[in-house]
């Protein structure tokens, strides 16, 4: 690992290769039931620090989170921190329905998470705050002007990213 002028050690690994592996890895565990998978945080609304910052994902699901290969996105996320040592500590990946994003004001929702500091977990939580800080923290960059003035709920964008994302890998 190289250092950077502030003695901050680099990892030898660059985000781009652990974002491909990631981006790859949940589509080849949770299949048709990946709804919508998006990069947020510091990565894509700037200050984004390759040697202290960690990176944050969401991934909407069709099916409820009980219902996923929980087991799969778990040895997945374990093969990862195999591939990528350096990135141990700096993965966040929030697994949340559709159903739970559709409601998220009102109503309680299980979400599996991976987040510095803390295994791969379920819990039960009111997703509300989870949701809001998904569109804060994304800067809404992929938004259009005018989605952005009409409204912030992330579920009002999962079958827009859904069908940019089937035009780009098609």
């Amino acid at each position: 690992m190289g250092n950077d002028p502030h003695g901050v050690e680099r990892e030898k690994h660059p985000p781009a290769d652990l974002l491909g592996a990631i981006v790859s890895g949940i589509p080849g565990v949770l299949g048709d039931d990946l709804a919508a998978l998006w990069l947020y945080g510091s990565s894509v609304a700037g200050g984004f620090d390759p040697g202290i910052s960690d990176i944050d994902l969401a991934a909407a699901t069709s099916s409820d989170i009980e219902a996923i290969d929980l087991g799969g996105l778990e040895r997945m996320h374990h093969g990862l921190i195999r591939r990528y040592p350096d990135w141990e500590e700096r993965i966040e990946v929030v697994y949340l329905s559709r159903a739970t994003l559709e409601t998220f004001r009102t109503s309680a929702g299980a979400l599996a998470v991976i987040s510095p500091g803390e295994p791969f977990h379920v819990r039960d939580d009111r997703a509300a705050d989870l949701a809001s800080e998904l569109v804060s923290r994304s800067g809404d960059r992929d938004m259009p002007p005018r989605t952005r003035a009409r409204s912030n709920h992330p579920a009002d964008h999962v079958d827009r990213v859904r069908r940019r994302n089937r035009a780009v890998h098609r």
